[in-house]
């Protein structure tokens, strides 16, 4: 099931970007509401066209230390964010940290080429063993993974190089709600900090402690996109066709993985079937 739903994802990336190719604007994203929730759920907020439409806050939430109070309400806010942002994406979104993402990749890639050598390892020296009694036989060896690897880490460099220049301008936005007893941060990753919460704000109902940190959110929210927004690059330095490349490079690898992935599988499961086989 879920490599169909990825087949499916990918064909319908591929029919966004041939519409681009013809000059089509892409379908618009409608009626996107998405949830996040602080790690212990005691806050949740629900984000609408970009913005906060609600921040709820449990009745444990009241009279806990302002920093602790300011935490919950960050981690539920950026957790709605980063999940409607990957869904509604906008031209003022920031770009990933694709150094940061290499970094982890490599790691990663260094772990799973290793790990999948020491399968096909043990495998092989089973077979070796058993073979004649079993009828066990096969070829477990993974093929062709550092390949994949290495091509994946060139497509990021690829993407790092073409999209550096189209960050756009690296702001903090600030924000506050009426009464201004919290105060706000959107960092330049489009994160959401809350800076400060008063005394009052502490002693606050749930409801009022949740409208007015939604109103201030939103407020650093507005100054940080339209500060964004001013500082985007013009159309003159956007390379659509080479953006293209990299996309469908992109998608090309990742068809190639889940067939990779299929193909390794499926030979697992043939050796297996041919215990016992004449």
């Amino acid at each position: 099931m879920e490599s169909q739903e990825f087949s499916e994802q990918i064909a319908e990336q591929r029919r966004m970007l041939a519409s681009v190719r013809d000059g089509q604007e892409p379908p618009p994203v409608q009626n996107v509401q998405v949830t996040g929730w602080s790690a212990d759920r005691s806050v949740k907020a629900v984000v609408r066209g970009g913005r906060l439409s609600e921040m709820s806050v449990d009745n444990s939430v009241p009279g806990r230390p302002s920093a602790e109070i300011g935490a919950l309400m960050a981690e539920a806010a950026n957790s709605a964010l980063t999940a409607y942002r990957s869904q509604a994406p906008s031209a003022t979104d920031p770009l990933p940290d694709l150094a940061a993402i290499g970094s982890e990749f490599r790691a990663a890639s260094e772990q799973g080429g290793q790990l999948m050598a020491m399968i096909g390892s043990a495998l092989s020296e089973a077979i070796a063993k058993v073979g004649d009694r079993t009828g066990m036989r096969g070829d477990p060896t993974p093929h062709g993974v550092e390949y994949m690897f290495a091509d994946a880490m060139d497509l990021l460099r690829s993407a790092q190089a073409e999209l550096a220049r189209l960050g756009g301008a690296q702001v903090y936005g600030e924000g506050h709600d009426e009464g201004e007893e919290i105060e706000v941060t959107v960092r330049p990753d489009g994160t959401v900090a809350i800076d400060s919460l008063s005394n009052y704000a502490r002693k606050m109902s749930p409801q009022d402690l949740g409208e007015a940190a939604q109103e201030a959110i939103n407020d650093a929210l507005s100054d940080w996109e339209e500060q964004r927004e001013d500082g985007l690059p013009s159309a003159d330095d956007v390379d659509d066709e080479a953006l293209l490349k990299l996309s469908d490079r992109a998608m090309a690898l990742s068809e190639q993985s889940m067939r990779h992935l299929s193909d390794y599988t499926s030979n697992l499961s043939a050796i297996m079937r041919s215990i016992g086989e004449p």
